[in-house]
């Protein structure tokens, strides 16, 4: 993956990025990169940050809605 994605603005800054590729390379970044969002969310999680908890569940939202527009 380019960059990491920390929260919804680094996320939508991604998939305006991504937009000039073919849509399977599109659809295998945001794949790998709400993947490691998962696993920081779990992370958060586990130490109780309710802040990095959320922003993991927004960026994950905004990237599997241009999954679901690459998909549809």
């Amino acid at each position: 993956m380019e960059t990491r994605i920390n929260n919804a603005e680094d996320a939508e800054a991604a998939v305006e990025r991504w937009r000039g590729r073919a849509a399977a390379v599109q659809a295998g970044l945001i794949r790998e990169a709400v993947a490691r969002l998962e696993l920081d969310q779990m992370y958060y999680e586990q130490k109780g940050n309710g802040q990095g908890t959320k922003r993991c569940v927004t960026a994950i939202a905004v990237l599997r809605a241009r999954l679901a527009e690459l998909d549809g």
